[in-house]
């Protein structure tokens, strides 16, 4: 067992997996006693039976609130899907943290959620800086019994698998117990951390409230500095607490044994459980009010919960990537891996590497990313994933093992608050058999492993950016990819190197070279010892940053750049100069460095060469260090010969099931298996012709998505590939060539089996029958719409009244259904979105549907869920089944009569959508569907269950407010086109927002766009006819 190591600032040191250990932290870290983000239930998307067991991972956990959500989702669960045991493994890499959730979570199983006080106890100890006389006693009665509690009996759910977490723990749970700080001055250090940040505490008393309700009110008095909930938000950022106790300080919330508070400065007590409903907040009368509603009813289900079933959780310190790598035991894996916004601040990269192996189940199994930071430095999220991994999405079932299940194109089912966006990527285990890859020179897999060489060598100068998950990739993150890959490839590791040298560019040998060395000793075709080196050298540095050291090795101490005397910066290095990036550690109790490289290579530099230790971006100048000799043996503490599997975690790889090429006597064998960005290509080798003479059969498995081919002739000759993605069998095409004795193969792709939410196996439905009825009126609506229009492009089509892309377009069918509920909720509403404008043809018979090629909606109820609509509705696709009724007319009278009697008595919205947003309207609305148990349609319909549901855009937002005037002219514009007075009743400001029709001005649910520009909209061809002649023929862009 290993115990978590510390700097001089009390900063735990990560390991070597972990690049983000090179940041050096002068003033130390902060703490992050209490989430800045929304609760997450991390099991959502995760079907359970009862009677499975769930094991649970938080790595970086912070708080507890994403366990509370989590247990609170599987409570709400039906009888038979809720799993019969569950384990949660709790980490963080502050200790001090790990030690106050033991005491949040005793607190929670012990109190009655039923009373307020105990209620209000739970609360404040979780956020509240200062504590009543009684909630102080309380809180060391509760820490005495922790202290002398034996957690390995049968009775305690808290469990410590490792006794130095749980002897750090008491250690601190002690130190709480008896310090007693003065309130008024702990207040006023937290000030003056504030204060050092130069931060504007009434940009967070805004920023907070414009979270509330999810987007800015309409009607302002909502976030005027008079309104009471404004008053509350300021009232904790000024006190720290949501109280006015003066007794003493809560000791939780101090950093043990130095006792100093280092509680980040942008934390919240109310975030977690933003936004709020309106409703809810008049009810509890304050925000407080409200958040303790919802954590008593948080506390009420964990407790049934834990009763009803077999309920453990584990404490872990340290580094994250370190357990998952050697710490947690080897055959432990998870159904589900938070790694909360980890991703920020130690690279999105080593997580997926160094997390994924822990796994449990191919295509069930969950690992979910965040990143709070990449608005700061990308337009949109397809930015951030390129610089943090920028491989083709198709590709990454090979080369990390996971599958992306995430559609992009389909936007973010939860708003951005106003000010950030918490950005979340789920990630599923592929599948584990494989059949042995062949790489060449110009293969689209060696292309993208380049890009992730140039990410882990930063040959594209990411280091110049913000640190921020982009550039905390290092040389050790491309040996465990290679390390990875290494059984799965023909040739293995060696063979990828040596693809991979023929594209570095001229000059990496000479700055690179001592780090690829290394990587090529451990997995090249010839292994060589690698030693670990021990170099003492001191350095200064910066104390307003947290620096990032890189060596650079010189060939004498003459050519070591000097600064600048008037900038105080260092020149461009000279490329010729070796480095060691991001794969250092530097103790500065010790005031040593500590890094790895051949041991060849070490007796070749270490009698002629100097070290000194820089800031990786050079400018400005935040490290400075006076160079040493490496042949001084003064200087030179310890080299060591080490094992890289074990010093490095290379043991903990995933593992896959490769399959020989040639089955026992068979006379088929597989020649080669290529893989490019959207499809496979194999050769077969027909080894005996004689028995290969009959017809050919094809199989493909699994039925539903197929990852693997059997190629069969009538005779029993048979052969089975292997793929790490889904293919489509439609479009697959065999070539026999019974003159060269083999068998091409060519199969494409399948999108929603390699990407995208539907390549997760077994997601959990939807749970309806615990929702409530949205009953929410025309303000949060409209606030919810609007905030689906939140980046400036958005703003500016609304303004223009004109379509956008796909997915603006989108967006807007889908706020129109939500303002015909709000028009008429009691009223069941048909929406068709048809393709062509012009075909005005009705419902009526055969011919009819079967010119259709659009769909058509039927909104049955709309429930609220994540504090959202979701509106659940069955759906008919029209091209798929018209299609269907051409081939086979006489057989179609039943399902025609079918559909009519659906949509009899309703009303037909039509609205135009172009192929483009048909397109994306069904990938969303099948890929929705798989959550809806089919059985509640009829087997023989042509209806399928699905649900909608508000979407909104992954990229920065845009809508930005220096006060709350420019913030509600902003939202009325874009709402509403310009309508400032929001005083008027909703009904008329509705009616004005309503699109209406470009000559006679009416609003109708059946307008339909020129064909030409599409900016436009008319209620009739009357209208359109006698537009066109007066005014529209001179501006529309079909001329």
């Amino acid at each position: 067992m290993m115990a978590a190591l510390y700097d001089s600032q009390r900063v735990p040191v990560l390991g070597f997996h972990n690049p983000a250990a090179t940041i050096l932290y002068p003033k130390g870290s902060y703490s992050y006693s209490y989430g800045n983000t929304r609760g997450q239930d991390v099991t959502e998307n995760l079907g359970t039976q009862k009677d499975q067991h769930l094991d649970v991972l938080l790595l970086a956990s912070g708080d507890v609130r994403n366990l509370l959500f989590t247990v609170s989702g599987l409570s709400l669960r039906k009888p038979n899907e809720r799993p019969k045991s569950i384990s949660f493994h709790l980490n963080d890499y502050d200790p001090s943290i790990v030690a106050r959730n033991a005491v949040v979570l005793e607190i929670a199983n012990t109190i009655d959620p039923g009373e307020d006080d105990d209620v209000d106890f739970l609360w404040n100890v979780w956020y509240n800086l200062a504590l009543s006389k009684d909630h102080s006693d309380r809180l060391r009665a509760t820490l005495a019994s922790l202290i002398t509690r034996d957690f390995n009996e049968c009775e305690s759910f808290l469990k410590f698998q490792e006794s130095k977490v749980l002897q750090e723990c008491q250690a601190i749970w002690e130190d709480w117990k008896e310090v007693e700080l003065d309130v008024d001055s702990v207040k006023e250090e937290r000030k003056q951390l504030i204060s050092e940040k130069s931060l504007s505490l009434e940009k967070f008393h805004v920023h907070v409230m414009q979270q509330i309700m999810m987007a800015p009110n309409v009607k302002s008095d909502f976030i005027k500095k008079s309104s009471p909930y404004y008053k509350e938000i300021k009232h904790w950022f000024e006190e720290g607490s949501t109280n006015d106790e003066r007794h003493s300080v809560n000791p939780t919330l101090i950093r043990p044994f130095d006792h100093k508070w280092r509680v980040h400065y942008t934390a919240c007590a109310f975030e977690g459980y933003l936004p709020l409903s309106r409703s809810d907040l008049i009810r509890c009368r304050s925000i407080t009010g409200c958040c303790k509603e919802t954590l008593r009813l948080l506390v009420k289900r964990f407790q049934q919960f834990k009763t009803a079933t077999t309920f453990t959780v584990f404490f872990w310190t340290g580094d994250g990537l370190l357990l998952c790598t050697s710490r947690l035991p080897q055959g432990m894996r998870f159904d589900v891996i938070d790694t909360s916004n980890v991703a920020d601040h130690i690279g999105l990269l080593n997580i997926l590497v160094c997390c994924s192996p822990r796994l449990k189940r191919p295509l069930e199994s969950q690992m979910f990313t965040s990143s709070m930071l990449w608005f700061k430095e990308c337009e949109n999220i397809m930015k951030y994933y390129s610089k943090c991994l920028g491989v083709n999405t198709y590709l990454l079932p090979t080369i990390l093992g996971l599958k992306l299940a995430v559609d992009f194109d389909l936007g973010n089912r939860l708003p951005d608050d106003i000010c950030s966006s918490q950005e979340i990527f789920c990630w599923v285990k592929t599948e584990r058999t494989r059949t042995l890859l062949t790489l060449e020179e110009g293969d689209e897999v060696i292309q993208a492993l380049f890009i992730l060489v140039e990410r882990c060598f930063d040959l594209v100068g990411l280091s110049k950016d913000k640190v921020f998950g982009p550039n905390l990739s290092s040389p050790l993150t491309l040996l465990r990819i290679l390390q990875q890959l290494d059984p799965i490839v023909e040739g293995g590791a060696a063979r990828i190197l040596d693809l991979l040298r023929s594209k570095l560019p001229r000059d990496f040998e000479d700055k690179f070279g001592l780090s690829w060395n290394l990587i090529n000793g451990s997995l090249g075709s010839i292994k060589e010892p690698i030693v670990e080196v021990n170099v003492k050298i001191d350095i200064s540095t910066a104390s307003w940053c947290t620096p990032i050291p890189m060596i650079i090795i010189f060939d004498d101490i003459s050519k070591i750049p000097l600064k600048d005397p008037e900038s105080n910066e260092f020149p461009p290095l000279n490329l010729k100069r070796r480095v060691i990036y991001n794969s250092l550690r530097y103790d500065d109790s010790k005031r040593v460095v500590t890094f790895h490289i051949l041991e060849k290579d070490w007796y070749a530099i270490k009698d002629t060469s100097c070290l000194s230790i820089m800031s990786n971006t050079l400018q400005p100048t935040t490290i400075d260090s006076e160079p040493v000799c490496l042949g001084d043996e003064d200087v030179v503490s310890i080299v060591r010969r080490v094992d890289p599997v074990k010093t490095f975690g290379l043991d903990c790889v995933q593992t896959f099931d490769v399959r020989p090429k040639k089955q026992e006597h068979s006379a088929l064998e597989v020649i080669k298996v290529e893989e490019s960005e959207c499809s496979y290509k194999a050769e077969i080798a027909i080894l005996n012709p004689n028995k290969c003479k009959a017809k050919m059969d094809v199989q493909f498995y699994p039925e539903k998505c197929p990852t693997n081919i059997n190629v069969k002739f009538e005779d029993g000759e048979e052969c089975t590939i292997y793929f790490s993605c889904s293919v489509n069998e439609k479009s697959s095409k065999f070539q026999i060539s019974r003159k060269q004795g083999k068998i091409v193969c060519v199969m494409p792709k399948r999108e929603d089996g390699t990407v995208g939410e539907r390549v997760i196996q077994n997601i959990a439905p939807v749970p309806f029958h615990a929702l409530e009825i949205w009953d929410s009126g025309f303000d949060d609506t409209v606030i919810i719409c609007g905030h689906m229009f939140g980046t400036e492009l958005d703003m500016k089509l609304k303004s223009e009244r004109k379509s956008g892309d796909a997915f603006f377009d989108l967006r807007e069918s889908i706020s129109k259904i939500l303002q015909g509920h709000v028009e008429e909720p009691k009223i069941p509403k048909v929406y068709a979105l048809e393709d062509n404008p012009l075909v005005r043809a009705p419902y009526n018979t055969l011919d009819d549907i079967k010119r259709k090629k659009g769909f058509i909606i039927k909104v049955e109820k709309i429930y609220r869920w994540n504090y959202l609509p979701l509106i659940k509705i069955i759906f008919y696709d029209c091209k798929k089944y018209g299609d269907i009724m051409k081939k086979n007319p006489t057989g179609s009278e039943a399902l025609v009569r079918s559909f009519l009697s659906t949509i009899m008595r309703a009303s037909i919205l039509r609205t135009w959508a172009d192929q483009k947003e048909l397109d994306l309207l069904r990938k969303m609305l099948y890929t929705n569907a798989v959550r809806i148990p089919q059985e509640e349609v009829s087997a023989d319909s042509l209806w399928k269950a699905s649900f909608v549901t508000p979407l909104f855009p992954r990229e920065r937002n845009n809508i930005f407010f220096q006060d709350t005037s420019s913030m509600q002219k902003s939202i009325s514009k874009l709402l509403f086109g310009g309508i400032t007075d929001t005083s008027q009743s909703a009904p008329k400001i509705l009616a004005q927002a309503l699109p209406r029709c470009h000559f006679c001005h009416k609003t109708s649910g059946d307008l339909k766009r020129c064909m030409g520009c599409k900016d436009v909209s008319y209620c009739s061809r009357d209208c359109q006819k006698k537009d066109w002649k007066q005014n529209h023929k001179a501006v529309c862009r079909k001329n």
